[in-house]
């Protein structure tokens, strides 16, 4: 498939859920800006490394999480399900393992796709730029297009990593029954 099919698809899909995903979007950055108001706080009242250092990680740790939720609402609106507000509490509902190994087998499954994978990033940079020109509000919304274009990237390398593993195994058994 390829980056302008991928586009259009992630397009149709994030249509529906568009207005979802910029909400989602803003909360995460209204999120992360607290957490930096708080880790600043926190910092100033224990100056010593130990702590600010604890803080740091907590602060980081806590942004992964909602960055997380993000990817997942990105992940199922790519899949055809509309997004959901609650997605970004995904972490939380005891559903953390799931996702880590997800996002792991995502970085896995780029083995032999970075170049593709820049590429990619490449063909949105201008329409990134583009966003930008309206005071930073146009990203709002063309972020969630290229967040789902990405997801619909990653189901395309592991539908490509399900027909490679088929077609492996149907040569094993051929080679194995001659």
């Amino acid at each position: 498939m390829k980056f302008r099919d991928i586009w259009e698809l992630a397009k149709t899909r994030a249509k529906d859920s568009l207005y979802t995903l910029v909400i989602i979007e803003v909360i995460i950055i209204m999120i992360v800006m607290g957490l930096q108001t708080w880790k600043i706080g926190l910092v100033m009242l224990f100056p010593f490394l130990a702590p600010a250092l604890l803080i740091q990680i907590s602060k980081q740790l806590l942004m992964f999480i909602f960055w997380t939720g993000n990817i997942f609402a990105c992940m199922m609106t790519a899949m055809g399900v509309e997004a959901n507000v609650e997605y970004i509490f995904y972490v939380f509902q005891n559903k953390s393992k799931g996702i880590l190994w997800l996002l792991l087998r995502k970085v896995l499954m780029m083995h032999g796709n970075y170049l593709r994978l820049i590429t990619f990033w490449l063909f949105f940079i201008p329409r990134l730029f583009i966003g930008l020109l309206f005071l930073g509000v146009g990203v709002l919304v063309v972020a969630p297009w290229v967040q789902v274009s990405l997801a619909t990237f990653y189901m395309e390398l592991k539908q490509q990593e399900k027909i490679r593993i088929r077609s492996k195994t149907e040569d094993d058994i051929r080679q194995g029954s001659t």
